[in-house]
Formats: structure tokens, C-alpha cells, sequence
């Protein structure tokens, strides 16, 4: 009931922002409006329930209805900035702690740290339906091209295949095109052109 209530049906159907906090407010003021109309009729003494006598009580307490859609679109951009803020806090100590101590695939234990990380970042994203958010979009695409990361996700995830799979979509409709598999095809160049740069740099060494 109190997610019907709060309208947490409609992050179903799209992503978290500007839009969809505006439709959460008009639906859960217009519920809590009404059941506030409602209350303060049935407690007036000698009150009698009829049509006439709820379409006149909506029109007298319509400043009641500003008050609470003010309230509720407060309350639901507050959340959002706050789930906002959290995510990108994760994503930039993510990306500190390995500029601090890179992966450069000499330590095991490090690599499988920073894929479960990544995956968690990832699982983060979609419960808070900001996955399909531009400015996240690109970054999970980039994480879900990394091998690791989508075998973390798999594993650690409540049906992990499906989501990965369904997560991929999403991303891609909102790059365009198969961002994912356009950004692991860059990623294997840079591997190989880096392998063979470090290559010839050791046969040219004197």
C-alpha cells in the first residue's frame, strides 16, 4: 500500500529525475489531499457524507492541496539529490582508491576487489533507478564491457544473467547503438596496441 501510495510504481516504468519526481508529487499529494479532505469531514459534528458535500469541501481546502504537492515534490527531490550524491561519492572513491593502487593484473585479490566493487556500483545504480541516466549510462556501459565486472554481477546478484542482460539494453538505448560491445571492441585494441607498443619497446632496448 505505501508503495502505491508513494508513488514508487512509476520508477518502474522510467528512470528517476525532474519528470518523475513531478508525477510522484502530483500523485501522492492528490492521495494524501483527498484523504485529508476526507478525515476532516468525517470529524465535523453532525457531518453527513454525500457527493455534493465532498466536491464543496475539495474546492474550500484547495490551499491545503498547494501545501501538500510544496511538501511531497520537497520531500522526493530531496531523496533524489541525496541518492544522487551518494552514487557519484561511490563512483569517485571507486576511481581515487584505483588511481591510488591501479589494477595492473599482478594482484589477484585486487582485480576481484575492484570487480565486486564495480558490480556493486552497478546494482547501486539500478535500485535507485538512476542506471538509465545519461550521465551514469556511459559509465555502466563501460563496466559492463569489462569481463570481470559482468562475472562479479552474475554471481553476486539476485538473477544476475537476466538483469545484466536487461541492464545492457537499457544502456544501449540511451548511448545508441551497442555502446557496451563498441566499448569492450576499443578496450581489446588498446590491450593489443599496448602489448605490442611494450613489445618493441624491449627488442629496441640496447
Amino acid at each position: 500500500m505505501w508503495s502505491i501510495l508513494d508513488g514508487e510504481w512509476i520508477l518502474n516504468r522510467r528512470e528517476n529525475g525532474g519528470a518523475t519526481i513531478a508525477l510522484r508529487s502530483l500523485w501522492t499529494g492528490t492521495l494524501l489531499f483527498l484523504a485529508a479532505v476526507a478525515v476532516n469531514e468525517a470529524i465535523l459534528p453532525g457531518g453527513v457524507f454525500s457527493l455534493d458535500a465532498a466536491r464543496a469541501a475539495v474546492h474550500e481546502r484547495m490551499d491545503w492541496y498547494g501545501a501538500i504537492l510544496a511538501g511531497t515534490y520537497l520531500a522526493f527531490h530531496s531523496r533524489f539529490s541525496s541518492q544522487w550524491t551518494y552514487l557519484a561519492g561511490v563512483y569517485n572513491q571507486l576511481m581515487a582508491t584505483m588511481a591510488q593502487s591501479p589494477d595492473d593484473g599482478t594482484t589477484p585479490k585486487r582485480s576481484e576487489t575492484y570487480a565486486l566493487w564495480k558490480a556493486a556500483f552497478i546494482e547501486d545504480a539500478e535500485d535507485l533507478h538512476l542506471a538509465g541516466k545519461a550521465s551514469f549510462a556511459g559509465v555502466i556501459a563501460s563496466l559492463l564491457a569489462e569481463d570481470a565486472v559482468r562475472d562479479a554481477y552474475r554471481v553476486a546478484t539476485r538473477e544476475g544473467e537476466q538483469r545484466v542482460l536487461r541492464l545492457e539494453e537499457r544502456v544501449n538505448s540511451v548511448l545508441g547503438g551497442n555502446a557496451v560491445a563498441n566499448i569492450r571492441a576499443y578496450k581489446a585494441a588498446n590491450r593489443t596496441q599496448g602489448t605490442e607498443n611494450a613489445k618493441q619497446s624491449t627488442t629496441s632496448t640496447p
